[in-house]
């Protein structure tokens, strides 16, 4: 028994067909492009989120450098710093290439030596000694840790010899004596018996005698 098919079958399984095919077509064209972009929006991403950010100091620093360099400034001045020769000084190791960061680390020097009583233009001098030089940022920071490290040293030797009965003419001159000697040298031992026993500390040393009232203890 033979069916008949309604008119027009023909054409629906025909346009049926085409439709299928263009639907295949743009699943296709989904797998081929827009998966992949949409795949790569995380990648993008986490590439932005893992991208090294400068650190405070380097070159391209945030805001922040430069405002933490101001309050260290501005510390510094109120502690009794000259603004004027520190604030040459300052311009004068941007100019030379220091970061903000190596700023605030000289600052912090700075306004700590003055803070602690030590004579802080002793860094200052060394300092403006090492950028007539044209020595780089690391060199003049190691000098002066170096030369703060010395002042502290100094500075409670003299206190020890004062403790003793000891006076001083003038207490920074004699701890920047005392600074000179140990670098020039000189041990703790070797100042101290040469204040004590009234003796050259070494050939070459700085006479520290002259920094301590002649007569010794109590007198």
């Amino acid at each position: 028994m033979s069916h008949a098919w309604p008119a027009g079958a023909g054409r629906i399984a025909s346009s049926g067909g085409r439709g299928a095919a263009a639907r295949g077509w743009v699943v296709l064209a989904l797998c081929l492009f827009v998966l992949p972009a949409l795949v790569s929006v995380p990648a993008r991403a986490q590439t932005q989120v893992q991208r090294p950010q400068a650190q405070p100091g380097e070159p391209g620093g945030g805001q922040g450098d430069a405002e933490e360099v101001r309050r260290l400034f501005r510390q510094a001045v109120s502690l009794g710093v000259t603004e004027r020769e520190l604030g040459r000084l300052v311009e004068s190791a941007r100019r030379a290439g220091f970061t903000e960061g190596e700023l605030q680390r000289v600052l912090r020097l700075v306004a700590g030596a003055r803070l602690g009583g030590l004579p802080h233009f002793d860094l200052l001098n060394k300092l403006r000694e090492g950028l007539a030089k044209g020595a780089n940022p690391d060199a003049i920071q190691a000098a002066l840790e170096h030369k703060a490290q010395s002042l502290r040293r100094a500075k409670g030797l003299a206190d020890s010899l004062i403790l003793e009965g000891w006076s001083t003419r003038d207490y920074s001159l004699t701890v920047q004596m005392l600074s000179d000697a140990l670098d020039a040298g000189a041990g703790a031992a070797d100042i101290l018996r040469s204040v004590r026993e009234g003796t050259p500390c070494g050939e070459g040393m700085p006479d520290l005698r002259s920094a301590f009232r002649s007569g010794g203890p109590g007198k």
